[in-house]
């Protein structure tokens, strides 16, 4: 049963464990597969996917579900919503200088929205993989991962 209220949310482990599980696979994918050798760089990108992705779990229950034939209760628009946060709230911080994170580094230095928006495509595909991962965890705690088809 899906939360209805931000208190619930908050009460609820489901909350707490895809957001852990989505940093911990960021984390191993920087890492490991990257081969990112900065650890501090590292470790500020998997703590800035887990909050985000726990701020759109506190936020879930106001938003809207779409219920189609093919999808159960908004699960592609969750996904989606998720990692556009995500990518969302790291590059805000990024820009308010709050973390240095030289994953969102354009190569080039020629800024321009195109440039940005060559940055942010692979860092988004990383974190919709480290998405998927910490879906296909929560099953093993026990909770429903709302993927249907």
């Amino acid at each position: 049963m899906e939360p209805s209220s931000i208190t619930q949310a908050l009460m609820s482990p489901n909350t707490y464990v895809k957001p852990a599980a989505s940093a911990g696979a960021i984390f191993f994918i920087d890492k490991f597969v990257v081969q990112n050798s900065n650890m501090s760089n590292t470790a500020t990108l998997a703590a800035g996917v887990g909050a985000s992705f726990l701020s759109v779990k506190l936020m879930a229950p106001y938003l809207p579900k779409y219920q189609t034939h093919d999808f159960s209760t908004g699960a592609l628009e969750q996904r989606v919503l998720e990692v556009g946060v995500c990518v969302g709230m790291l590059a805000g911080l990024k820009a308010l200088k709050v973390i240095n994170l030289p994953q969102f580094q354009d190569p080039r230095m020629s800024g321009g929205i195109t440039e940005e928006l060559a940055t942010l495509i692979p860092i988004a595909a990383t974190i919709l993989v480290s998405d998927i991962i910490g879906e296909g965890v929560l099953p093993f705690f026990g909770f429903s991962n709302n993927i249907n088809f």
